[in-house]
Parts: structure tokens; C-alpha cells; sequence
């Protein structure tokens, strides 16, 4: 600096900046676990949840990745709006299938050729269902103005961390699921979630039935919510 001048600090964003960061990671963070218990509990095997998991800091590098090449920021509105839940439903899909395969036939070895003929069945509905998501998020990109600058970059990082889910669920699940799940074993048995699909069973059969017990009250909760 030129002899006698002097910088005054009149507003210092640190406390901010390291605020936001914390509140990312703690939501991220927290987010992860939550969803790596609720896979344990309702999958009914650690193996196959710990893979399922890895959907989500994998889909969030490529979206991490993608925000870089395309010089996306990364704020707290466009981290905080992923939802780690419809990040790991591809993936779900496809270890519940491969799961499936190892019930029915627990003393038999998978073969290569049964997994793959069961994952291209479901990887269909799984690219269909994460396009119709990301498409949802079509309108975001015509803001203008304010509006673009806060809710534009949310839209490419969810669109980002999508497509890496998709990637993950299509390309590396198949695998890891046939690596860990090839050999005899026998699969853990959630018994209570068997007792509760049989209740929704036995309910849904009734309801397909006589359908007006349902739509009946629809009706009335629709004209009552007009």
C-alpha cells in the first residue's frame, strides 16, 4: 500500500461463510445416516444398505464435478434442497431385485446372465421415473433476475446430484449387489414389514372390490378442500 494508507474492515464474512459450511455439512451428513438406518431397517440386511448408500456421496462428487465444468456455485439453498431420499430410489430398485433373486433361490449360486436380464427389467422404469424428476425442475431454469441467481443453481445441482444417482443405480449397483450377494447365503427375513404388507394386502384386495369406499370419500375431501 502508498505511504500513510490504511484498510479499514468494515465487514467481515467469515462467521458466514462458516456457518453456511457447517449447516451444509451437518445436513449432509445427518441426511446420510438417517438414510443409511432407514435402508437397514426396511432392506433387512447392513450389506445391502451400506451399498445403497454409496449412491449418495457418489452422486454428490459427480454433481460437485459437474457444478465446476459448468460453473455452477454451491450455495445452502441448492445443497440443502437435495433429497437424499429420491437420490437412492433407482438403487433401491435394483438391490431389492437382486435381493429378490437371492430369496428365492438361497442354496444356488447367481449367475451373471439371471442378474442381468432382472436389472435391464427394472432399468427402464428407473431412467423413465429419474427423467420425469428432473424435469419437474424444467421451469426453475426461465427465472430471470433475482429469482435466477437463487433458484437456477438449485436446480442444476439437484438435476447434477439426479444424474449421478441414475449413473450409480445403472452402471455400479448391478454389480456391487452380484459381488456381494452371488455366493449362498441365507437373507435376513424382516418379519414385522412381512406382517405389514400382508395387512396392505388383505386391505387392498377388499378396496379393489368395492372401489366407492374409496373414491366416495375422495370425492367429498375434494370438495371439501374446494
Amino acid at each position: 500500500l502508498p505511504e500513510g494508507t490504511r484498510i479499514h474492515v468494515f465487514m467481515d464474512r467469515t462467521d458466514l461463510v462458516n456457518t453456511t459450511l457447517h449447516t451444509v455439512a451437518h445436513t449432509l451428513f445427518a441426511g446420510m445416516i438417517l438414510v443409511v438406518l432407514v435402508l437397514i431397517l426396511f432392506l433387512g440386511s447392513w450389506r445391502g444398505a451400506l451399498l445403497v448408500a454409496l449412491t449418495i456421496p457418489l452422486s454428490l462428487l459427480i454433481a460437485f464435478i459437474l457444478m465446476h465444468i459448468t460453473n455452477i456455485p454451491a450455495n445452502l439453498l441448492s445443497l440443502g434442497a437435495i433429497d437424499f431420499g429420491i437420490l437412492v430410489d433407482g438403487s433401491i430398485v435394483m438391490m431389492e431385485t437382486v435381493l429378490k433373486k437371492r430369496e428365492r433361490y438361497p442354496e444356488q449360486e447367481l449367475t451373471e446372465e439371471s442378474i442381468l436380464r432382472r436389472t435391464t427389467e427394472v432399468a427402464r422404469p428407473i431412467l423413465f421415473a429419474t427423467l420425469i424428476i428432473i424435469t419437474a425442475y424444467m421451469p426453475l431454469f426461465a427465472f430471470e433476475h433475482i429469482e435466477r441467481k437463487l433458484f437456477t443453481p438449485m436446480a442444476y445441482t439437484v438435476g447434477y446430484a439426479l444424474l449421478g444417482a441414475l449413473s450409480v443405480a445403472l452402471l455400479l449397483i448391478p454389480g456391487l449387489a452380484f459381488y456381494a450377494y452371488r455366493k449362498p447365503r441365507k437373507i435376513y427375513h424382516n418379519r414385522w414389514l412381512e406382517k405389514l404388507a400382508l395387512v396392505y394386502h388383505t386391505h387392498t384386495v377388499r378396496l379393489l372390490e368395492k372401489p366407492k369406499q374409496v373414491l366416495l370419500p375422495l370425492i367429498v375431501i375434494l370438495f371439501g378442500a374446494g
